[in-house]
């Protein structure tokens, strides 16, 4: 986890200069293309499943899933239209994000999906799709147009916000499957006391029982 969160606090003020450029909310006429990252390890299925069951409570889902674990279940759902094919969510870098953006925002409007993961190792998703452009000030010159410059935004904008999707994926993943590890490491030292206070009352039992069969020998 520490890698991914490294790679996300270096990211970090790149995010926020991004979100302090003014812009403002509208309704975008692009068809929404929703973008997930999902697990290529294991120990943390509860994530793909809740995404899964997440996204089902929605209609009409064109989406890319990027990662391995639980893809061919979003991939033969008959409510999820999923562009790609199987590929991996591990090391992805800057320079893959921006190329898939700009294969894609001319024609759709890209949203991301947050995962939240809570102490206890839940995990829950957000589904960012509201659309944002430039926000117009008339005081102030654009080059070489306005229009150019609101394209530039989103495209830039599109790929902010991919890349911190990423990193939040990636950080929330290893999150769950450390807690999960913990639990796991707890659970078998509880059963390895359980079994020592076990081994522990049998033993006894069983010097008790041979010292009253020593005592009955004596007796007679």
């Amino acid at each position: 986890v520490q890698k991914y969160r490294r790679e996300q606090l270096k990211y970090e003020p790149v995010y926020k200069h991004v979100l302090n450029i003014p812009s403002e909310p509208y309704v975008s006429d692009k068809k929404r293309l929703y973008v997930a990252f999902i697990p290529d390890l294991g120990l943390v299925s509860a994530y793909s499943r809740t995404l899964y069951e997440t996204i089902s409570q929605m209609e009409d889902l064109t989406m890319v899933i990027i990662g391995t674990q639980g893809f061919e279940k979003f991939k033969e759902s008959q409510k999820i239209d999923v562009l790609n094919n199987r590929m991996s969510s591990e090391n992805l870098d800057v320079g893959s994000i921006q190329e898939f953006v700009r294969l894609h925002v001319d024609e759709y409007q890209i949203c991301t999906i947050l995962p939240e993961v809570n102490p206890a190792g839940g995990i829950e998703f957000n589904i960012l799709d509201q659309a944002f452009k430039l926000k117009r000030d008339y005081n102030m010159v654009y080059e070489p147009n306005y229009e150019l410059a609101n394209q530039a935004y989103q495209q830039v904008y599109s790929e902010t916000m991919l890349l911190n999707a990423y990193y939040v994926s990636k950080v929330s993943e290893y999150t769950m499957r450390r807690v999960a590890m913990e639990k796991a490491t707890d659970n078998a030292d509880d059963m390895l006391y359980d079994l020592q206070l076990q081994y522990n009352r049998l033993r006894q039992e069983k010097i008790t029982e041979e010292i009253a069969d020593l005592t009955q020998a004596e007796d007679e």
